[in-house]
């Protein structure tokens, strides 16, 4: 008698963990409202639970079903959530969400000057220790939402592998004197900040355009916030708007 193939499996793991605004679990006791929405828009899990970490299993449907949508909720917090939380029996997914006090704001106890100068040098390029510590300072105390979105933009660029480094490691200092006291400021970047392999790529599979600079021309899109410019321009500037 023929073996009997075994059934696919039907059920999906998923671990969702959540943080507070320090980056810690949320605290032991703590109501946290979880919501799962699979792929189909239907709601498989509303639940309140008194702690930071929940394990579950959802239906595998081998299809855009698994696309899930996961929501957390918690009095006093900002509503969080990720979505697509693309999930597969053969992988155990884990969701880390952060929850942010809605009466929260910016602690810089762990990122003081003598820290961030070591962390992003091009902060302290340019000028004496004595004055980059006290622009850093004066940005803390008067535009400290601008501080921390500086921060998190850096520790996001950190973690952004380029053909050699990462976009840190090209930027080298702040342009003009006024820039901490303005609206929006250009760090500055060394040239080569568009490498020939990456460019190479790029103009192989890119129509071609008439012109003298059709070949060095680097892509632009839209909403980007990075202005690469040439390829082998001299500087690349960042900019953070303020809204």
């Amino acid at each position: 008698m023929p073996a009997t193939p075994s059934s696919a499996p039907d059920k999906s793991s998923l671990l969702i963990n959540v943080y507070d605004g320090t980056r810690q679990p949320l605290a032991d006791g703590t109501d946290v409202l979880y919501r799962i929405i699979d792929g189909n828009q239907k709601q498989l899990f509303v639940q309140d639970e008194n702690f930071s970490s929940l394990s579950l299993k959802v239906p595998f449907y081998d299809n855009f079903g698994d696309n899930y949508n996961v929501i957390v909720f918690s009095d006093g917090y900002k509503q969080a959530g990720f979505t697509p939380v693309k999930l597969a029996p053969s992988i155990p997914t884990s969701l880390d969400l952060m929850l942010i006090p809605k009466d929260g704001h910016p602690n810089f106890a762990m990122a003081p000057w003598d820290f961030i100068k070591t962390k992003l040098p091009f902060l302290a390029s340019g000028v004496s220790d004595a004055d980059g510590k006290s622009r850093y300072e004066d940005l803390m105390e008067q535009r400290p939402l601008a501080l921390a979105a500086l921060l998190n933009i850096t520790t996001a660029m950190s973690q952004i592998q380029l053909p050699q480094g990462t976009p840190l490691d090209y930027l080298k200092s702040i342009s003009g004197t006024r820039a901490w006291r303005r609206t929006d400021f250009s760090p500055i970047a060394t040239r080569n900040c568009w490498s020939r392999s990456a460019l190479r790529r790029h103009t192989e599979s890119s129509p071609q355009k008439s012109g003298p600079d059709s070949s060095t021309q680097a892509p632009r899109q839209a909403g980007s916030r990075f202005n690469l410019g040439k390829p082998m321009c001299s500087s690349l500037f960042m900019r953070t708007i303020q809204r």
